[in-house]
């Protein structure tokens, strides 16, 4: 029995030294690991890409696992231009350490170094395609969504954009740290929208972001801007009715007039009456008369239809931001649209304060000549004695 006890106790302390040795050595394993990993940083630091290399290599050998070295080791990628394998470093050191913010830390030095728009577009599409990324630098995440749109919006692929814009958008909702992005995304996302001709769902993404940002003085040039385009989206609805009503064929009552003066026409020409000539030119006059008023029933549909829409308020809004940039569009914009309302004078007004504001814009000329045009259609009519 006393063998028996003094054999367990040898066991015991035999398997406590173990333990401790194989503690110690643990330690010891981590503490060259970090000696290693902090050496390939230095190097890195000064730019010596193979040193660097060497030791993040030595660092995994000794922990597999290592996040930090696979992060060391995509930079020197990065540095290198094999992006392709400085994702997948970066998504290894992610997927091990989803908080690892070095992983990403030299992202933007590579994005701007890239000149090519195509360099940059896929680029960006394999950066949003990592797994682990959207969890371990959201910021990061988000943006490269909405630097992707911006590309694609550049080389107009809109549905492609406002894919990549709608995500950006949804990601950074209720996220205070992603504010700006997030706007400048719902911004996007409407325009892109609209470029698609999509204008009720262009709006309903504008309106909302309009609202969050509102009184924010740093936003002020996004609420100007959207609320223009929320105004271009209601303009171009209407101008598309327009058209069609302008399109559309005589009305039944202006052809059955047109028919009755050809029957006249008929009866005038198989005549041999000797003032037939006088007769005629009635005849094309009547024509005329006619068509125009067809014209003018047009017109005032069409002033009806644009009457309904709050297109001015919106562009009065862009207007009052005071952006030149915004300005003048919005300018142009409220006098086409005063037209289409056949409020004749308000349009020589907005006209006349375009001029007047920007003297030395290229489309002065085209603004002057509609001006006249204007000026003509409301001058009083004289009748002829």
């Amino acid at each position: 029995m006393k063998k028996t006890m003094v054999w367990l106790c040898v066991i015991a302390l035999f398997v406590s030294f173990s333990l401790y040795a194989a503690g110690t050595g643990q330690g010891d394993v981590e503490k060259k690991v970090m000696k290693l990993v902090e050496k390939g940083q230095g190097s890195l630091a000064d730019n010596k890409l193979d040193k660097a290399e060497e030791s993040f290599q030595k660092a995994l050998q000794l922990k597999a696992d290592c996040a930090a070295a696979f992060a060391g080791l995509a930079t020197i990628n990065l540095r290198q231009k094999k992006t392709d394998a400085a994702l997948q470093n970066y998504e290894k050191a992610l997927q091990i350490k989803p908080d690892l913010s070095p992983a990403v830390s030299e992202y933007g030095k590579l994005l701007f170094g890239l000149s090519n728009q195509g360099q940059k577009s896929e680029f960006l599409e394999k950066i949003v395609a990592l797994p682990a990324l959207e969890k371990a630098e959201k910021k990061m995440f988000t943006t490269s969504l909405y630097l992707l749109g911006v590309a694609k919006i550049t080389s107009k692929q809109f549905d492609a954009a406002s894919g990549y814009f709608g995500r950006a958008a949804k990601l950074t909702e209720n996220d205070p740290a992603l504010t700006e992005i997030g706007l400048n995304s719902g911004y996007m996302l409407g325009v892109s929208l609209g470029q698609q001709k999509k204008y009720a769902e262009s709006n309903a993404v504008l309106q909302p972001f309009i609202e969050k940002a509102q009184g924010n003085t740093q936003l002020t040039p996004f609420v100007a801007n959207a609320s223009y385009m929320v105004a271009v989206n209601l303009y171009e609805e209407v101008n598309g009715r327009a058209e069609k009503i302008k399109a559309e064929d005589l009305s039944a009552e202006s052809k059955a007039k047109l028919a009755k003066i050809e029957q006249d026409r008929d009866k005038i020409i198989r005549s041999r009456s000797a003032n037939r000539g006088p007769k005629l030119v009635q005849i094309d006059n009547e024509v005329t008369l006619v068509k125009n008023q067809d014209v003018q029933k047009k017109k005032e549909q069409i002033a009806a239809l644009a009457r309904e829409v709050p297109v001015a308020d919106w562009l009065n809004k862009a207007i009052s931001y005071n952006l030149p940039q915004v300005t003048e569009d919005a300018y142009v914009r409220l006098g086409n649209y005063q037209y289409l309302c056949q409020n004749l004078e308000e349009a020589k007004t907005t006209y006349k304060t375009l001029i007047e504001k920007f003297p030395a814009s290229p489309d002065l000329p085209g603004w002057k000549k509609f001006l006249e045009s204007l000026e003509k259609e409301t001058a009083p009519k004289t009748e002829k004695k």
